[in-house]
């Protein structure tokens, strides 16, 4: 049978200074952002369907980079994983992770909808998955750059139209 995941990108201490540094975002969307990411990680792992939190290590300011903003609890086929380019896919135990969960769907959510996700869900589409970025639970590094980047993924939804596919 196969399963639903969900891939969480970049949602890291060292990740939300850049967003409010760097990026010019307002805490409080960052804040937000977190809320969305951290329902979407509560409603997968109490479904017993698999999260895979990605963090970014780079080899500068690890304590920053190293652990998730997240709370999960990790249940069969989760789990936190650290990579060091953009895709998700560049961890290589999470295809391996993917396929024995059974999973043809990944829910993407996280940073930054212009850079990790847009690599992220092409590397996806090339295994062979279906992919669904959760517009209200990504960011960009800007608005322009948000709703452009959203326009060229397949499939676009909000938390609530995720969560009213899954009640049919």
């Amino acid at each position: 049978m196969s399963k639903t995941a969900l891939i969480t990108i970049d949602l890291q201490p060292g990740l939300k200074a850049l967003a409010h540094y760097v990026f010019r975002q307002d805490p409080a969307d960052f804040e937000t952002l977190l809320q969305r990411n951290q329902l979407a990680v509560t409603w997968f792992t109490q479904h017993q369907l698999p999260v895979f939190n990605l963090v970014l290590q780079p080899p500068l300011l690890p304590k920053y980079f190293s652990r998730s903003l997240l709370t999960t609890t990790l249940n069969d086929g989760s789990c936190l994983l650290g990579r060091t380019k953009p895709s998700a896919f560049s961890q290589p135990n999470l295809i391996k992770r993917l396929r024995q969960a059974n999973a043809q769907t990944v829910v993407i959510t996280g940073l930054t909808t212009d850079n990790g996700i847009a690599k992220t869900v092409a590397d996806a589409e090339g295994y062979g998955l279906t992919t669904i970025v959760i517009r209200d639970a990504t960011m960009a590094r800007n608005a322009a750059l948000q709703a452009t980047n959203l326009a060229k993924f397949h499939q676009v939804c909000t938390w609530t139209e995720f969560l009213n596919t899954q009640n049919n």
